[in-house]
């Protein structure tokens, strides 16, 4: 009889852990602040911030924006805190940027 052999083959298993999954992306939609008679405005924040429009996410800061003229309520979300601005948009802002500082 044959000796059994004195090391069991043992199969290297690579344990994986499986990918984190990131929390699904909210899709942006601008929509509510998009309009075909709008203006043509740029929405930028010192630092890469998510805007929000009575609870609807817009996008991210640079936001190209054709609102019409008017105040807006945006919420600005940088590092996890929400910081609430009162945009105003005037016909003479066409073609504008806005530096809203948080």
């Amino acid at each position: 009889a044959k000796d059994p052999p004195s090391d069991p083959v043992v199969k290297d298993i690579k344990t994986t852990t499986p990918p984190k999954k990131e929390p699904p992306r909210e899709k942006a939609d601008p929509h509510s602040l998009m309009h075909k008679d709008g203006l043509l405005v740029f929405i930028n924040t010192p630092k890469r911030a998510r805007v929000y429009h009575e609870g609807t996410y817009l996008g991210d800061t640079r936001l190209q924006l054709t609102p019409r003229p008017g105040t807006y309520n945006l919420i600005f979300e940088v590092d996890g805190k929400k910081i609430a601005r009162n945009v105003t948009v005037e016909r003479k802002d066409e073609l504008k940027t806005l530096m809203i500082e948080l």
